[in-house]
């Protein structure tokens, strides 16, 4: 994982009861904590930025369909 990369919740992440208000969202890693190894994303549609270990996170999948031009 980079600066850069979308990401979403884990299924660990998604059983936190801390993280209810993050589900189903997608964030952007904005910032890693190389002491702590954590990850500060912005998540899209809120202004937050939250640090998250790496095992609450997971790369974002591409959902539904999706047409070439």
């Amino acid at each position: 994982m980079k600066i850069g990369d979308l990401v979403e919740l884990s299924a660990y992440g998604n059983k936190l009861k801390d993280h209810a208000w993050v589900r189903g969202k997608f964030g952007l890693v904005v910032e890693h904590h190389h002491r702590s190894g954590w990850w500060k994303v912005q998540w899209v549609g809120s202004m937050r930025r939250v640090l998250h270990p790496r095992k609450d996170l997971k790369y974002a999948k591409r959902r539904g369909e999706y047409k070439e031009l």
